[in-house]
């Protein structure tokens, strides 16, 4: 085939099902691609250095094995790049598979994978760009850009230990509605600027998150709209 590929993986993702299958996912990956290289980090800073390194490696595809957060920082690699990116979930939410069509089953989402390897394939899909976001600079985003509610939702929902899944992020919401207020929110787009008081701010390149909620149920990855 010829092709150069990473293997990006989140051992911490799923609540450790991204560790579990590394091994068979890269096995797979391995016999069918010239060459293949493990990437893997314990912590998101870590993971994200690592994704970041690949930009510059003239590789052929990065693929993900994780949840949402890892495909997040996959997106800073690729996007604007030729490098193709490859998606096998292994996460919490996986609404960016679920925005693909990607299989849930990470064998068959491997399957996926090697079959757009093998013929050449690629699908173009919108990503956003944040600009100063939490003071990192230029941002990429491919599903829900949010503040407010929903992201404090998600926040303590990645510090909860418990339950496993989706059903995380519905104890986070419970636990969140204590102290729910709308806060004042200035948006800047490249058209207008909005100034508002909200609860919540979701722009949506993809229709769904926190684990399948349908924010922007109309949102479609490649209309080139939010």
């Amino acid at each position: 085939m010829g092709q150069r590929v990473a293997l990006a993986v989140h051992p911490g993702s799923g609540q450790g099902s991204a560790a579990r299958i590394a091994g068979t996912v890269a096995e797979r990956l391995r016999a069918e691609v010239d060459e293949l290289t493990l990437i893997a980090a314990d912590t998101p800073q870590r993971f994200r250095g690592l994704v970041a390194d690949c930009r510059a490696a003239g590789l052929d595809a990065l693929v993900v094995l994780g949840g949402d957060g890892a495909m997040h920082q996959a997106v800073q690699c690729c996007a604007g790049t030729e490098m193709a990116l490859g998606l096998v979930p292994a996460g919490t939410g996986n609404d960016f598979a679920r925005a693909l069509g990607i299989p849930e089953r990470p064998g068959e989402a491997v399957e996926t994978v090697l079959s757009a390897l093998r013929s050449g394939r690629r699908r173009v899909v919108d990503v956003g760009r944040a600009d100063g976001v939490a003071s990192e600079g230029t941002r990429w985003f491919g599903t829900v850009l949010c503040t407010g509610f929903d992201a404090a939702v998600n926040a303590r929902a990645n510090r909860l230990p418990w339950p496993s899944g989706p059903r995380r992020y519905d104890v986070a919401l419970l636990r969140e509605l204590v102290s729910l207020r709308s806060r004042p929110v200035v948006v800047d787009t490249d058209v207008e600027r909005v100034t508002l008081e909200a609860t919540l701010v979701a722009v949506g390149n993809t229709a769904l998150y926190g684990g399948g909620v349908p924010i922007c149920p109309g949102a479609r990855p490649d209309d080139g709209l939010f």
